[in-house]
């Protein structure tokens, strides 16, 4: 199921083959792994950074 989902969103939004993507089952869990994902990123793209910050809203 998840796989085809990931796939209909693609299309929906002109992805090509190479898109990919996965399902969360809640909002934590998602705000969690998109910064997990971003932070794996910026350390293959960037990896002289060595002490990133993280800039988060507060209320």
């Amino acid at each position: 199921m998840e796989t085809e989902v990931v796939s209909m969103t693609a299309a929906m939004l002109n992805g090509d083959r190479e898109v990919v993507g996965f399902l969360t089952s809640g909002g934590t869990e998602s705000n969690l792994m998109a910064v997990k994902t971003f932070r794996d990123y910026g350390r293959a793209q960037h990896p002289h950074i060595r002490r990133p910050n993280i800039v988060r809203y507060i209320s």
